[in-house]
């Protein structure tokens, strides 16, 4: 439509043009002519020469409307030009954006199923782990028992007085030591009293020494299932990036 619009536009400054043109040429003249003019006609024809009719000037319009006219058309090919840019610009982004899309698909995909070989590793460990509970259940074992026993064997380090609690002072005497031992560690490091005294009365007995080790034992399987995953993925995700990097 603009270019329609273009098009009529210069059609109509060349037919103005043409117009002026032609209504100066079919008779129209300048009233100083006219006077000249008819001065010439009313001398005698001296010199032997004929009458000349004076030149008339050259108009500007035709030029004038022929650089309107190509600059119009200029100005529409140059926006048809960049309508064409454009669109070929909008199709390579868009194509770009599939192609990322194409891939970011691919790497969670394999994600995924990294996620799912790792759960079946879990669940393969677990049916080993009650494998091994059965067999020792079979062989009169009492595994609940055996835990505690190495929990009460722990617990009776630090109690110094054998009254099976242990007091603030016993619990500082037995950290220190124990850092002595294994200088390479740090008070901060290791646990405080609070989190054994649960009760908050001052001493820790044997059922809230185990509950706490208990808590911990579940915290570090979940760190060690979190650590595993977060290898699992980046295995997966580095094996993406070289196939992304292929392609």
């Amino acid at each position: 439509m603009a270019r329609t619009a273009v098009l009529v536009l210069s059609s109509c400054v060349l037919l103005l043009a043409l117009a002026v043109v032609r209504s100066q040429w079919d008779g129209g003249m300048d009233p100083r002519e006219e006077e000249y003019f008819a001065a010439r006609m009313r001398q005698p024809q001296r010199q032997g020469g004929l009458y000349q009719e004076p030149q008339r000037k050259q108009s500007m319009l035709p030029l004038v409307g022929g650089l309107v006219g190509g600059w119009l058309l200029d100005m529409q090919l140059t926006r048809k030009a960049d309508r064409k840019r454009k669109l070929s610009h909008e199709h390579d982004k868009k194509a770009l954006a599939q192609r990322l899309q194409k891939h970011r698909n691919a790497e969670v995909n394999k994600k995924l199923v990294n996620l799912a070989n790792l759960e079946a590793l879990v669940e393969d460990a677990e049916l080993r782990i009650e494998e091994l509970q059965q067999a020792a259940v079979d062989a009169g074992m009492d595994i609940s028992a055996t835990q505690a026993e190495v929990d009460y064997e722990e617990f009776k380090q630090p109690d110094a007085n054998h009254d099976n609690r242990i007091s603030r002072a016993e619990f500082n005497a037995y950290i220190a030591d124990y850092l002595r031992q294994y200088p390479h560690l740090r008070r901060e490091d290791m646990p405080k009293f609070e989190d054994f005294d649960s009760s908050r009365d001052g001493s820790v007995n044997f059922k809230e020494w185990q509950m706490y080790l208990e808590r911990q034992r579940k915290e570090d399987a979940a760190i060690a299932a979190a650590e595993a995953a977060k290898k699992q993925a980046a295995a997966g995700g580095g094996a993406a990036a070289n196939q992304y990097r292929r392609a």
